[in-house]
């Protein structure tokens, strides 16, 4: 069979209890169809919790095992500690992190791969199409004639410029709170819990008001 090695958050507050269903019913449906070119295929999920050494323990244990195909690694700072691991392992990877720092150009693993853009990517190109919108709309059209097919991914790209600093501000100030232990959102502390979920919203409002 093929074997696929899945890596993501399988214990604690951040492990989704519907995290698997989609790779169950992809799974289902193509060994339901005769597989890969006949062969059925199965997976193995590994946790790499949401630190860079658990990340690196689950890497480990996933590239022993000799998998054809590693996919998941949603945690930055997981895919920059188990670079090397993934590169001589020389096991194709997918990763879901954002941050540029684990762009190939940086680690330089050439056998692992994005599932998306980076967070720089999605910026420049939402960037890029606001000011092509701008710059190339009939003389004297106003934005509010602008046509629906256009006037969507506009909104969206306006609200994601508005959007990702301020979640990005709150995880790092989550960042601060777990190694740094700063104190910004424990209440016993005179921290504020609430900072989380209204930075958050103010993400997800946004992104979702703008579509």
């Amino acid at each position: 069979p093929i074997k696929i090695a899945l890596l993501g958050i399988e214990t604690g507050t951040y492990a989704t209890p519907d995290r698997h269903n989609a790779i169950d019913l992809a799974i289902e449906k193509l060994n339901a169809s005769g597989g890969i070119a006949g062969h059925k295929v199965s997976y193995t999920a590994y946790d790499t919790g949401i630190l860079p050494q658990t990340t690196v323990t689950a890497v480990t244990k996933a590239v022993s095992d000799k998998p054809d195909f590693i996919i998941g690694l949603a945690v930055s700072s997981g895919v920059l500690a188990s670079a090397s691991l993934l590169k001589a392992s020389g096991i194709p990877a997918i990763q879901e992190g954002q941050d540029n720092t684990t762009d190939l150009s940086k680690l330089g693993v050439t056998n692992l791969f994005r599932g998306q853009g980076s967070v720089k990517q999605q910026s420049d190109a939402a960037i890029n199409f606001i000011v092509s919108v701008l710059r190339n709309k009939a003389p004297g059209m106003s934005l509010n004639r602008v046509p629906i097919i256009i006037w969507v991914p506009l909104t969206a790209s306006v609200g994601h410029q508005l959007a990702v600093p301020s979640v990005s501000l709150s995880v790092f100030l989550l960042w601060m709170d777990r190694p740094v232990t700063t104190h910004f959102y424990y209440a016993a502390h005179c921290g504020h819990p609430l900072w989380w979920p209204h930075r958050v919203v103010v993400c997800g409002h946004r992104r979702v008001a703008s579509t």
